[in-house]
């Protein structure tokens, strides 16, 4: 029996702020999806594959000498995971940078299959089907 999904998301966002690329690959569909594009930052754009998230997330980490996501709460929805979340970041000339978004996990059959990221928690919840 494969850990419920919100207990997956957790574990990978645990990955994320390790930068334990092994770990949160592991949690991930070998054809899963990052879309980032509501990013209003770097690296707007839609990451496909293993090879595709590893470029996304090898850039961020190298982009920021400091990144710690915290997950607010997370909600399940049918297949979907909401998760508010604070990202605090220091970039490598020590600038820090504060941002809030809200992920949309979709796992299926014990892995993340996509991952969107929306910068309102409105638009995240209209994504899963909810309303605020």
């Amino acid at each position: 029996m494969s850990p419920d999904k919100v207990e997956i998301v957790r574990r990978e966002a645990q990955a994320f702020n390790r930068r334990d690329l092994t770990q949160a690959l592991a949690l991930w569909s070998p054809d899963g999806e990052i879309d980032w594009s509501h990013s209003l930052g770097p690296l707007k754009g839609i990451y496909r594959g293993h090879a595709g998230l590893e470029t996304f997330w090898d850039e961020f980490w190298s982009t920021f000498e400091v990144v710690e996501v915290e997950i607010h709460g997370l909600t399940d929805v049918g297949g979907d995971v909401v998760a508010p979340n604070t990202a605090r970041l220091r970039g490598r000339e020590g600038i820090e940078v504060v941002a809030r978004s809200t992920f949309v996990y979709t796992v299926e059959s014990g892995q993340i299959t996509r991952l969107r990221m929306f910068q309102e928690r409105v638009e995240a919840l209209q994504a899963a089907g909810l309303r605020e």
